[in-house]
């Protein structure tokens, strides 16, 4: 759409050409493109107008030459092939990177979603562009000023949503913040009585029903000594029944005991083996996380790196801090992309995509995105463009177009995480087979020591009595 400006004046006009260039520049700063100023000089109507490539370059129309140069001029925009576009970006996948495309490693390109975006359009548009590749810090220090020491900025590539950004720069995608936990918080087998008396209610009742046994042998049968009756006890805990003449001469008290405590192992026993097969079949699984609560209680921690330290509470629960590692991003991106499940990171939704790119061959993910109770406020992401800038309006109209074709959530992020692939950023986990294994010996590791403690209990004792007996009998005389 065209704007058309006459200034009307009684006067003659001064200082025109200071006039227009000054009238122009507004039109500029206030996003009005395509801009003619008819004005009547010297009793002769002219017309004038702009163009902003590097720089703003003012010209004069004909009357006769103006539907021509609306045409040819400056509606086409295509003809942008003596223009650079100078892109600044720094390393973020999936988004924009900057790799190496030839083996000797001097052919820069602009790989990832927004990059290919970018190629696109300026391909579009018959242009070519410059790719300034800069660190985190450079590039919000850098970008935001629109022009550096050598020249202007002219896109910044990367999708950020704390970002200074002109009207003209397009809406890509919603994003939020959440917290990427493990798939399956998994019990190692070793500590199943453990998992499977929580409360130890189970080892309670067990102490409990000793100390009664052993209370009731002692009323029952004073003449008993105290070392009878712990074996007594221990060899009815542990299910071992006695002869039917023993069971005969105890009293009521002592068979009620006797009866009820084998009853009670037999439920115990079958309890136990049930939960046991089943844990062998399914697994044991910790309790599921869904909100800051069960976080907590799961006692995960949270590896960061100092960047996202800046503003981390602003999307994810303050009551998490006491549970946050500091890592170098080098570092924590090692453990995100080897699928540590051994902690918990900060993650942004449109870049999740690149786990599930990476765990593409597993049969189970090791990772998965956090509950919403986990995540903070949608935002919106867009990436910079400079003010004024010649064919801003195409980009974004450009933009628009391929969001709803699908190739900016589809194709272009697809194509993107392959290059980053070929290019050795990224590498996807290996196909992991379903291997069945047998239980391991050292899960009954428990029982053999204390199986082995008493056994060396019971040599020591015998060692100690075979001492005691001959002590006793060294002096003695047999008289036969």
């Amino acid at each position: 759409m065209w704007i058309i400006f006459v200034y009307k004046t009684d006067g003659i006009l001064a200082s025109t050409t200071i006039l227009i260039e000054a009238f122009f520049h507004w039109c500029s700063n206030t996003n009005f493109d395509n801009v003619m100023l008819v004005l009547k000089r010297n009793n002769e109507y002219e017309i004038w107008s702009f163009e902003i490539k590097l720089r703003m370059k003012i010209f004069q129309f004909s009357v006769k030459s103006i539907g021509k140069a609306i045409s040819q001029k400056l509606c086409k925009q295509g003809e942008m092939g003596q223009y650079r576009s100078l892109v600044a970006v720094f390393q973020s996948l999936p988004d924009a990177f900057v790799y190496n495309s030839s083996k000797n490693g001097t052919l820069m390109r602009l790989g990832g979603d927004t990059g290919l975006l970018l190629k696109s359009f300026i391909h579009h548009i018959n242009g070519s562009m410059n790719i300034l590749p800069l660190s985190y810090d450079e590039y919000m220090k850098k970008v935001p000023q629109d022009c550096t020491q050598d020249r202007c900025i002219d896109i910044g590539a990367n999708m950020l949503s704390n970002f200074s950004v002109s009207p003209q720069s397009p809406v890509l995608r919603v994003t939020q913040t959440c917290l990427v936990l493990p798939y399956d918080s998994w019990i190692a087998l070793e500590v199943y009585p453990l998992s499977f008396d929580k409360n130890y209610s189970l080892l309670a009742f067990i102490v409990l029903s000793t100390v009664v046994y052993v209370v009731i042998k002692r009323i029952s049968n004073p003449h008993l000594s105290l070392g009878a009756s712990l074996f007594s006890c221990l060899r009815l805990a542990a299910g071992q029944s006695i002869p039917g003449r023993t069971f005969r001469r105890l009293g009521l008290p002592e068979k009620l005991m006797e009866v009820f405590t084998h009853i009670y192992n037999l439920l115990v026993m079958s309890l136990f083996g049930s939960a046991l097969a089943t844990a062998l079949i399914t697994g044991l699984r910790k309790p599921e996380i869904l909100d800051t609560k069960t976080f907590l209680a799961s006692g995960l921690r949270i590896m960061v790196f100092p960047e996202q330290l800046q503003s981390l509470f602003d999307y994810i629960p303050h009551a998490l801090s006491n549970r946050l590692i500091v890592e170098d991003e080098s570092a924590r991106d090692r453990h995100v992309y080897s699928l540590n499940n051994s902690y918990a990171y900060v993650m942004e939704t449109h870049k999740w995509i690149i786990l599930e790119f990476i765990q593409r061959r597993l049969r189970k993910p090791k990772l998965r995105l956090g509950p919403q109770a986990l995540c903070s406020a949608q935002r919106y992401l867009t990436f910079h463009m400079r003010s004024g800038l010649c064919f801003g309006r195409a980009l974004k109209q450009f933009t628009m177009q391929a969001h709803e074709a699908g190739l900016t959530s589809k194709k272009w992020t697809q194509l993107g995480l392959r290059q980053a692939e070929a290019a050795g950023m990224l590498s996807q986990a290996p196909y992991d087979p379903l291997i069945r294994q047998p239980l391991q010996i050292k899960f009954y590791g428990e029982a053999f020591i204390f199986y082995s403690f008493s056994l060396f209990l019971s040599l020591i004792t015998l060692v100690l009595e075979c001492l005691y007996a001959y002590c006793r009998t060294r002096n003695t005389v047999i008289i036969v």
